[in-house]
């Protein structure tokens, strides 16, 4: 590719919105000591559950636990502008071999964005806002953003090409559903625009083996493999259940070393869900958005749920919010009774767009200097869950003793991140939330 051609001014990154605002309650608030009311136990599903919780019910059973085989040796190097191999197999960005992965994306109208696949999968402010630099909504992108082919025996080396913008996420290599890395691999990726062949050499293999690889939000080019060679499509899924994650800075997994490691992708990765959609907006809430006067709260970005499946719903959506509405503290931007209120009216919206769809709600997440929750938590927690109790085929799942002092410093890896888990409090998270759901899920 032409170096001139291919220097362009980076995307400005959605991440500003996470690390900057994340808006979540004050971590300075005391800890105290906190009557602990008894968790609100779930309610029982109906009689006749949707379509979305039986086809949840049935990818449970292809669910393990993210795995990180230590022993694997990679040999990752990135060159810039031109392939490392002399006349490569080129595998175009939108080569239907290759699943896509993280939701919805869109094709850019100025070069380079008009060979490459950008993450459109969710929704931080006006999407009629265009970007001059892609051609897209400038406030839409995606998450966990990755794709997923088959590398045939035999073939041991390919790059995968992504432009230098949006994102300093490092890139995560799995092959057969293990990751290859504890830190991902760097992909040199400096910001400056240009297109980057971050090439991976693999230990020799007789068999074909299926290759994952996410890179947050990052532009994707495609994929080149040296001459000769080529890639085959990944087997379905035997279940292929879908699942939209919505929530704040915790849900897009702020301070998580790689998106695709914070809780929500763990839970799924147990869960059975081969391409979960995360979807969190940082300081977003049921009420709160971030910046106030122009972000976007949950129901003003419902869409993102309603047409995150080739534009419809998916089988089931995870909600994660409240800290953002009623903070840590007392005094919050908004009252229990207040984001109940507002809960109960999008859940109804929900449910009235998506009858098909299961909806599980989790209590706000709390902090480190709170790990028995707080008051203003549990009031905020219980109005929430008396919003959900009111909608069919809505499920609730108490978080109050995901932290415990015991427990703390291993979440927040004691630095004090304010709400926000470090990469063991994210497994720990994404187990607890696994068992919970599956345990609603095994009732019937």
């Amino acid at each position: 590719m032409n170096s001139s051609r291919a220097r362009i001014s980076y995307l400005l990154p959605p991440l500003f919105l996470i690390l900057t605002a994340c808006g979540e309650g004050d971590p300075r608030s005391p800890s105290g000591s906190v009557p602990t009311p008894s968790p609100s136990p779930s309610p029982s599903p109906p009689p006749s559950v949707s379509e979305g919780f039986r086809n949840l019910q049935l990818a449970l059973a292809h669910g393990s636990a993210f795995v990180i085989a230590p022993d694997t040796v990679i040999a990752a190097t990135t060159v810039t502008n031109e392939s490392s191999f002399p006349s490569p197999s080129v595998i175009e960005y939108n080569d239907t071999r290759v699943e896509w992965l993280g939701g919805r994306w869109g094709q850019g109208s100025v070069f380079p964005y008009t060979i490459a696949k950008l993450g459109q999968s969710t929704t931080y402010r006006d999407p009629s806002t265009i970007s001059q630099t892609t051609g897209l909504p400038a406030y839409r992108a995606g998450n966990n953003n990755g794709v997923r082919f088959v590398l045939p025996a035999n073939q041991n080396a390919f790059e995968i090409v992504l432009l230098d913008s949006g994102s300093r996420q490092p890139i995560d290599l799995m092959i057969n559903g293990v990751a290859t890395s504890a830190l991902g691999y760097d992909g040199d990726q400096s910001q400056t625009g240009n297109a980057k062949y971050t090439r991976f050499s693999l230990p020799q293999a007789s068999s074909a083996r299926t290759i994952t690889l996410h890179f947050g939000f990052r532009p994707y080019i495609g994929l080149r493999l040296p001459q000769g060679e080529t890639v085959a499509a990944p087997a379905l899924p035997a279940t292929p259940a879908s699942v939209v994650f919505i929530g704040d800075s915790i849900t897009e997994g702020a301070v998580s070393p790689m998106s695709n490691r914070a809780w929500p992708m763990q839970a799924s990765y147990r869960l059975g869900i081969s391409n979960p959609i995360v979807s969190g907006v940082g300081g977003s809430g049921y009420l709160n958005r971030n910046p106030s006067d122009t972000g976007y709260n949950f129901r003003d970005r419902i869409s993102d749920v309603l047409t995150a499946v080739d534009g419809g719903p998916p089988d089931a959506v995870v909600v994660a919010g409240g800290i953002n509405d009623c903070s840590v503290a007392p005094g919050g931007p908004y009252t229990a009774e207040q984001v109940g209120n507002e809960a109960l009216g999008y859940f109804q919206q929900l449910r009235a767009a998506a009858p098909k769809m299961a909806i599980f709600v989790l209590g706000p997440f709390t902090d480190y200097n709170n790990p028995n929750y707080s008051p203003t938590l549990y009031a905020c927690r219980d109005a929430i869950f008396t919003a959900a109790r009111q909608v069919d085929d809505t499920y609730t799942v108490d978080v109050s003793d995901w932290v415990t002092a015991e427990n703390r410093d291993a979440v927040f890896d004691g630095i004090k991140n304010g709400p926000h888990p470090v990469a063991t409090g994210h497994a720990i998270y994404g187990q607890r939330a696994a068992e919970k759901i599956s345990q609603i899920l095994l009732m019937r």
